[in-house]
């Protein structure tokens, strides 16, 4: 923590106010305003001095800290020096004649004391959190202020982002280092909401300086990545990444409508086209889809293709039950197959108004067997005669014809058979 100093015993490396001595470095004066080390704008880019007790190399991980840039009155040198997170946001203007109390940390990242450093040698306070941020902006070579502005997203599907551009991740070397950025961003957020779980960190200024940038990064290198694969026609690999960028908390309102407008070019477009060119079925798959992602808010133009297909397979349905007519009913099914009872309509036109198919020309014009003259007309009498008996097998009576439409069994006749039918019935 940080904290002027006090009445407590100080450490041999705190500095006491005093005059400047002859032939004695003057201390570092405060940075100006908009100077990297003392601007608080926690995007401002800074070069990352070396530390003094070890080699830190650009691939070795990021130590858990603050740096503090001081010059101290040992050596009257400016220095980063390891510090543990501070609980409190700091930045410039420092109260030149104010002591500030900070927890040094040596090589293995252990408290080894306290500095007392007066506000007038303070060069800059660098935020763990700044420096990874830095260090994903590297990977890309891209300024941090870049790549945690607000990306323009009404037209990003539609354009396709100039080779070289800082978000252009169209080669296989920019999405690996598009993917270590990602990692490095993923990194510090973890270790940030650790450090405000664990109380490390406890002012609220940290979650607008330090947090929402590297939130800002991160989705605008992962939205950047669901671009190049949708250019590339890379669909379901960015339908997938998309659902796991609405996965992430922080992805905000804003997020979630570019991911939506994504969802829509990859699902809905087809699903429209399919519809006009009556491939009924990719329609519904692409619609399907679609609407398992956003079964509560599904867009207006999700609304419309839907209750468009129901509108269309509806009227199909009114003109089968108008003209009786079951085909209709299979293309209304084909169209929207989960229109309610369906099947039982179908079976109501089937049953209700059989349709005798036959191989004949012309229709039957005599129903008398003493007058037929053609086939047509011995078939119909045939099928007159098969609805007024039916055939029975009985063993103890023999086989024989019984009555189904008749009221008797029929009675022999001089060239033929007589049937009685039943009255008011025929």
């Amino acid at each position: 923590a940080s904290r002027p100093a006090g009445g407590a015993p100080v450490s041999p490396l705190d500095m006491e106010e005093e005059e400047e001595l002859p032939g004695r470095a003057a201390p570092m004066p405060r940075p100006p305003v908009g100077d990297p080390l003392g601007n608080p704008n926690p995007l401002a880019p800074a070069a990352i001095p070396d530390f003094s007790d070890d080699d830190d190399e650009a691939n070795q991980p990021e130590p858990v800290c603050d740096l503090l840039i001081a010059s101290l009155a040992s050596d009257g040198q400016s220095r980063a020096r390891r510090i543990a997170l501070l609980p409190k946001w700091l930045a410039p203007p420092w109260k030149p004649a104010e002591n500030y109390t900070f927890s040094m940390l040596n090589s293995k990242g252990k408290v080894s004391t306290e500095l007392r450093v007066l506000g007038r040698n303070i060069g800059g306070i660098q935020y763990y959190e700044q420096r990874m941020l830095r260090r994903a902006a590297d990977q890309l070579q891209m300024d941090p202020l870049v790549l945690a502005s607000p990306l323009p997203l009404n037209k990003l599907l539609d354009e396709t982002p100039a080779a070289g551009s800082p978000f252009d991740l169209a080669s296989p070397e920019r999405q690996q280092a598009a993917q270590r950025a990602i990692d490095l961003l993923t990194t510090a957020i973890g270790e940030h909401d650790s450090a405000v779980q664990r109380r490390l960190r406890t002012d609220s200024a940290f979650q607008s300086h330090l947090r929402q940038p590297l939130v800002a990064a991160l989705f605008n290198l992962e939205f950047s990545r669901i671009r190049a694969m949708y250019h590339q026609q890379r669909f379901a690999q960015a339908l997938a990444a998309g659902d796991r960028l609405l996965g992430q908390p922080d992805l905000g309102t804003r997020g979630e409508a570019a991911v939506h407008a994504v969802v829509e070019r990859v699902l809905l477009e087809p699903a429209f086209e399919a519809a006009r060119a009556a491939d009924y079925e990719t329609c519904r798959t692409q619609l399907d889809e679609y609407l398992t992602r956003y079964p509560l808010k599904p867009g207006a133009r999700a609304v419309q293709l839907r209750d468009g297909l129901i509108a269309k397979a509806e009227q199909l349905v009114t003109r089968a039950q108008a003209n009786n007519d079951p085909k209709l009913l299979d293309e209304a099914a084909k169209i929207w197959p989960r229109l309610p009872d369906l099947d039982g309509m179908r079976r109501q036109l089937q049953n209700d108004y059989p349709v005798l198919h036959c191989g004949y020309a012309t229709l039957p014009q005599n129903f008398s067997p003493l007058s037929i003259q053609s086939l047509p007309d011995r078939h119909a009498v045939s099928l007159m005669f098969e609805s007024l008996v039916q055939w029975v097998e009985d063993e103890r009576l023999g086989p024989h014809y019984s009555s189904q439409l008749a009221a008797a069994r029929p009675g022999p006749t001089a060239r033929g058979r007589h049937f009685q039918l039943p009255r008011c019935v025929w």
